[in-house]
């Protein structure tokens, strides 16, 4: 590959990977997230953002990793169901979690220490309103949201199945698409990037072994550190963003 031609193709994967990134940011996923001093729920909320993963460390992100020694946290919003049937969910907490589904109560235990609560409720397939709340009274704090399908086995719940705003099939099948479309370039741009670091340092190898003599028509120049440099952190900062 040669050095015009590796720089075109990296810079076309890594042009590809922002337009998906721009495109993906009008289909947000996961859930409103509210957090609150206090193991209550109660008074004005400390803050407000969206939380598409829920644990520990999530929540200790969201504090700075500086949480208070009581707090509590409410996330609101649409999962999407794509199967209908009996749903079993899972909450994981230390200390105490709620779930409710389409206002029906599937999970509720508020009490301290950890442990793993589970309720069963029947959906059909579509979008269905939720709300988990979680309570951390003191102490060490834990936190896991799981589902499974009839026999399946439990899983944590996905990102693309939650939404901020109720939406349909199209929107959840676009979100997919596009995630593993968004993945696919990110893989082909890595190789395109290690490619393009690597075939300047093989061919300076390459010169030190064969001369300058005959062969150095086939001797691509080498590209400067900078510029490889340069290109690698647009690169960074795109995946960045995007995660």
């Amino acid at each position: 590959m040669t050095r015009r031609r590796g720089l075109r193709s990296l810079l076309i994967a890594v042009s590809a990977l922002g337009a998906f990134s721009i495109v993906r940011l009008a289909f947000p996923t996961g859930l409103t997230a509210q957090y609150f001093f206090g193991a209550q729920l109660s008074g004005t909320p400390a803050f407000t953002t969206r939380d598409s993963t829920f644990s520990g460390l999530q929540m200790s992100r969201r504090w700075g990793f500086r949480p208070p020694e009581a707090f509590s946290a409410q996330w609101s919003g649409y999962l999407y169901v794509n199967r209908s049937g009996l749903y079993t969910f899972t909450l994981r907490a230390d200390d105490g979690s709620q779930l409710f589904v389409d206002d029906q109560p599937v999970v509720v235990e508020r009490s301290q220490g950890p442990g793993e609560r589970a309720g069963e409720i029947r959906l059909e397939d579509g979008p269905h309103r939720v709300v988990v709340q979680y309570f951390q009274a003191g102490g060490a704090y834990q936190f896991a949201w799981l589902w499974k399908h009839g026999e399946g086995k439990p899983e944590l719940v996905p990102a693309w199945a939650l939404s901020p705003r109720s939406r349909g099939a199209f929107a959840v099948l676009a979100i997919r698409a596009l995630d593993l479309i968004w993945l696919l370039i990110l893989a082909e741009a890595i190789a395109l990037g290690l490619r393009f670091v690597y075939t300047p340092w093989y061919w300076a190898t390459r010169r030190s072994e064969l001369g300058d003599g005959a062969h150095a028509k086939y001797q691509p120049r080498l590209m400067t550190r900078p510029r490889a440099l340069a290109l690698l952190a647009i690169f960074s900062v795109l995946a960045a963003a995007h995660t």
